[in-house]
């Protein structure tokens, strides 16, 4: 009994609390039924001594639970295994490369229109630099191109009356052009009319020819009367003939005498060569001068040359003609008064023979010569009518031609204002057009410089590149200034995945591999109320860095952690996460048996040298 209670004692103490013996004797009795049943001095002592040393009920307990521990718990902690975890911190970012928006001008930020983290469209303002002068100078270039515009205009509609005015021209040039070729083929026609009324003054010759035919046979009948008179009619016949010698001596006359007329109109035609050409040479040097000095065109100069040429070519066949006529007219006149002395010796040779033959027959002579004077004035007669409306239809001719070179001129001449006309016109079309290229390229400048202008402009009004989210936005007030190449805003783009970018202890990246399952709980979402997102890990640095942490500096290793869903579920609502946002990711970096945890105080107390 005493060790018993010594025992129960011990353990009593040993479990932290205090038995009675009314509360033995209870739980004795209640887990020993068959002693508590029969009375206490129905036992011997021996049996009661033995009784006494039987352990007690929670002894018995104790001992189940140790075999239970040692055959139950003890192999469950040596085959089962729990997750031990890494704990790292980081952020959401964009897979790849962020937009980054940098400044391209110098300026002072007047309005920042957007916040970090805000989505944002592509081509939205995000911020605004100053741009009062530049919007001054543009307001001034767009002023002056007004202005430039509107005398563009100015000249525009010039040219537009220039253009009608030169079409006009034109066409009066042609109407009048036509309208005296008109009168110039008129007077033509009026020259072919006087022509052939010449021609038909020239078939009344037939009828002279036919009066000197009837002549003619009134002196063969004549002749033939007087066949008694043959001595006389032989007299009359060598007088005649010598007459006839002689008239033809006088006709030959009359052919120097048509020599020397020839030779004159020669003379007048060589003088009106000669004048021509030097009225022509005159009008080449004009327009020689004239085209010099840019009024007409060169082929006019050639023109008025090739005419020259040409009455120079007249002026010396007319020279030549005379030379020839004047040779003609001396070897005829030679000619002519030897055979005229001869003739003339012979008529008077014959007179006197007819005259000594003539006599009696002096009656029928008279009356003959009377018939042929008779004759011969008819045909005088005629032949004056002839000739005076022969004379009237070449002055008309000459008239007719006359005003046809008249028509001809007044045509040039008319031909020739209407060219200057135009020409003037185009001359100042001209001059209106170099106006019009000079004025196109001021425009031209001006609206480079407005494009040069609105692009500054454009440069200092920044918009997003891209559609997606507000990164990094180092600048968030107005009143900044910025440089040149300066970062302004970083965007991620909508259809980039987000990852988590994180910095894990190098202490706890030992067992760390690609492809390990991550949990990740959001700072903006505690895990308790929105859960936990799966994740896994795609990513970790070659080598470790050291972070600045608020326990101090620790070397770190960055992990890259692509998510499941980029999303939380709550209340059948869907919340989008967005980058920026930070997160505690829980990654499994091994796993161990229970009974290893409860080994370590045991190991490690044996590592610092104790022995067990």
């Amino acid at each position: 009994m005493p060790n018993t209670r010594s025992t129960l004692d011990s353990i009593t103490s040993r479990n932290g609390h205090s038995l009675t013996d009314q509360t033995l004797a209870e739980n004795i009795s209640d887990r020993s039924p068959e002693i508590s049943e029969s009375p206490a001095d129905d036992w011997s002592p021996l049996s009661k001594e033995l009784i006494d040393t039987l352990p007690q009920v929670w002894t018995r307990g104790l001992l189940y639970l140790m075999l239970v521990f040692a055959g139950i718990v003890l192999p469950w902690s040596m085959l089962s295994k729990v997750d031990e975890t890494g704990t790292a911190r980081g952020r959401l970012e964009p897979s790849g490369a962020t937009q980054r928006l940098d400044a391209a001008v110098p300026g002072t930020v007047i309005q920042v229109s957007v916040k970090e983290g805000q989505r944002v469209k592509a081509g939205q303002v995000l911020m605004e630099l100053e741009s009062d002068v530049l919007r001054s100078d543009l307001q001034q270039a767009e002023t002056k191109l007004e202005g430039q515009q509107n005398r563009m205009a100015q000249l525009e509609l010039i040219k537009n009356q220039l253009l009608i005015a030169i079409r006009a021209q034109e066409q009066q040039n042609e109407a009048q052009n036509l309208e005296k070729l008109a009168q110039i083929e008129q007077a033509r026609q009026n020259l072919n009319s006087n022509k052939t009324a010449y021609t038909l003054q020239a078939e009344k010759l037939a009828q002279i020819q036919e009066a000197q035919a009837n002549l003619t046979a009134s002196k063969t009948a004549y002749t033939l009367q007087q066949e008694k008179l043959a001595q006389i009619q032989e007299a009359q016949e060598n007088l005649e003939a010598k007459k006839t010698a002689y008239t033809l001596q006088q006709e030959k006359l009359a052919q120097i005498e048509e020599a020397r007329q020839n030779i004159n109109a020669t003379k007048t035609a060589y003088i009106l060569a000669d004048s021509r050409y030097k009225k022509d040479m005159a009008e080449v040097e004009r327009y020689r001068k004239l085209w010099q000095q840019g009024v007409v065109p060169e082929v006019k100069v050639v023109e008025k040359q090739q005419l020259a040429e040409e009455s120079e070519r007249l002026r010396s066949q007319a020279e030549a003609e005379i030379k020839l006529a004047e040779a003609r007219l001396k070897e005829q006149q030679g000619s002519y008064d030897k055979m005229i002395h001869q003739a003339d010796a012979e008529i008077k040779l014959a007179e006197a023979r007819l005259k000594e033959q003539q006599g009696s027959y002096d009656k029928m002579i008279h009356q003959a010569n009377a018939d042929i004077k008779l004759a011969e004035a008819r045909l005088k007669e005629q032949q004056g009518g002839y000739e005076k409306m022969l004379h009237q239809a070449k002055t008309e001719i000459e008239q007719a031609q006359s005003y046809v070179k008249e028509q001809q001129s007044g045509y040039e001449s008319l031909l020739q204002a209407g060219k200057l006309a135009v020409l003037k016109s185009q001359e100042q079309l001209k001059d209106l057009q170099v106006q019009i290229t000079t004025l196109n390229a001021e425009i031209a400048q001006s609206k480079s410089q407005i494009e040069s202008l609105k692009f500054q402009l454009g440069q200092r009004v920044l918009r997003s590149p891209v559609e997606g989210t507000i990164f990094q936005l180092p600048i968030e007030r107005a009143g900044a200034v910025v440089q040149p190449g300066q970062t302004i805003a970083q965007i991620a783009p909508e259809e980039a995945p987000l990852v988590l970018r994180a910095n894990i202890s190098s202490t706890e990246s030992g067992f760390l591999r690609v492809g390990m399952p991550v949990k990740l709980k959001f700072d903006a979402y505690p895990f308790q109320d929105y859960g936990i997102i799966d994740g896994r890990l795609t990513w970790i640095s070659p080598d470790s860095k050291i972070t600045q942490t608020d326990r101090g500096t620790v070397e770190t290793y960055e992990l890259e952690i692509t998510l499941d869903r980029t999303y939380i579920q709550a209340q059948n609502k869907r919340i989008d996460l967005n980058p920026g946002q930070t997160a505690t990711a829980e990654v499994i970096v091994r796993q161990r048996r229970v009974i290893d945890f409860i080994l370590d105080p045991f190991k490690k107390l044996q590592k610092d040298g104790l022995q067990l």
